[in-house]
C-alpha cells in the first residue's frame, strides 16, 4: 500500500511497516531471487496499486522470482512483531 516501507533484513526475510504496524515476512529459501521495489521501475505495472476507485499509485513491493528447477512448493510465513 502507498506509504509502506519494506526493508530487506536477511536473505529470506523482509520487514514491512505502515501506519505504526510492523510485520515480518519469512520467505522460502527456494526462491531464486528476492527483490524489494522501492521506486517505480521501467516494468509496466510493477508496484502499481489502487488505493481508491479508478486511481492508481505506486507502492513499495516485493518481487519473488523462482529459480530454474523442477516444480516445487514455496512457503511464506507472516509474523506480527
Amino acid at each position: 500500500a502507498p506509504g509502506s516501507q519494506i526493508v530487506h533484513t536477511a536473505p529470506c526475510q523482509v520487514v514491512v511497516r505502515r501506519q505504526g504496524v510492523t510485520m515480518a515476512i519469512e520467505l522460502d529459501r527456494q526462491w531464486g531471487e528476492v527483490e524489494v521495489g522501492t521506486e517505480p521501475s521501467s516494468e509496466r505495472w510493477e508496484g502499481t496499486c489502487s488505493p481508491r476507485f479508478r486511481q492508481t499509485e505506486f507502492a513499495p513491493f516485493l518481487k519473488l522470482l523462482a529459480g530454474q528447477h523442477e516444480a516445487c512448493v514455496f512457503s511464506t510465513t507472516f509474523l506480527g512483531i
